[in-house]
């Protein structure tokens, strides 16, 4: 069956969303942290893969979104 579960898609959908804000949070204390710790210097390199996490989960969403909405779409025909 192809139909996607609207509880497994709803979970998938928070557990992405999550991961896209636990991301912006990393990258916000980043910009506003006025003190630099020595063993975190490397704030380019942080700050890059946070964007690339956001990145990708923003297009996990997406694809998921897109999946769902084909699936309703296959049950109402």
């Amino acid at each position: 069956d192809t139909l996607m579960d609207f509880e497994l898609y709803h979970a998938l959908k928070s557990k992405y969303e999550a991961e896209i804000r636990q991301q912006e949070y990393i990258i916000k204390t980043w910009l506003e942290c006025k003190t630099v710790i020595p063993e975190h210097m490397n704030i380019l390199e942080d700050v890059d893969k946070a964007i690339q996490h956001i990145s990708d989960y923003q297009e996990r969403l997406e694809t998921l979104e897109h999946l769902y909405d084909e699936t309703c779409t296959e049950t109402t025909h």
